[in-house]
């Protein structure tokens, strides 16, 4: 089967002839021409039945997301730096996990593909856990706004230091008990 394809720059339509009637298609969608990167495709792939002998019209959603940004700092006793991989969770506002992104080597992290709606910006809790350190703040509310250019918010930052003795949790057995 021979399909012509003709992509209109001034409406930016695509029109397929010669396709089979009442056949089902399947449209895969890359989405990665769009004019701002924020536009995101919710759907990558769409079903489609062909009528005979007439055009038809599919509308493609796209969605504008928002990004998050901000910068991860290590808090010592000879100041403060920023600090690469470091593990930063983006959650629903019932506290369940969305997505996550991992710090780069200068501190940096930032996420893109957030709808519209509120988030919790936090630093992982079982890293700091394992590494036995504390982040202030514990946690950063966002809100990404609809709009038709997405949102970007940034200067999310969070410091992390050692815990306190006081707030670690020591074990000690008695001699006699081992």
């Amino acid at each position: 089967m021979y399909l012509r394809i003709e992509y209109r720059e001034k409406d930016t339509s695509v029109m397929i002839f010669e396709l089979e009637p009442y056949a089902q298609y399947l449209l895969s969608l890359a989405g990665s021409s769009f004019d701002n990167i924020s536009w995101q495709l919710p759907y990558k792939n769409i079903s489609v039945v062909s009528d005979p002998n007439q055009f038809k019209i599919i509308e493609i959603p796209v969605v504008a997301v928002g990004e998050v940004a901000g910068t991860t700092y290590l808090k010592t006793s000879a100041g403060q730096r920023e600090q690469g991989r470091i593990r930063i969770n983006i959650n629903k506002t019932d506290k369940s996990l969305y997505k996550s992104t991992i710090s780069e080597e200068d501190g940096y992290y930032s996420y893109l593909g957030l709808k519209p709606g509120k988030y919790l910006i936090s630093v992982d809790p079982e890293q700091l856990r394992k590494l036995n350190m504390k982040a202030s703040p514990e946690f950063i509310e966002v809100t990404v706004h609809p709009s038709t250019e997405g949102e970007y918010i940034d200067a999310l930052d969070f410091v992390i230091e050692k815990r306190p003795a006081a707030d670690t949790v020591a074990i000690v057995a008695n001699q006699d008990e081992i």
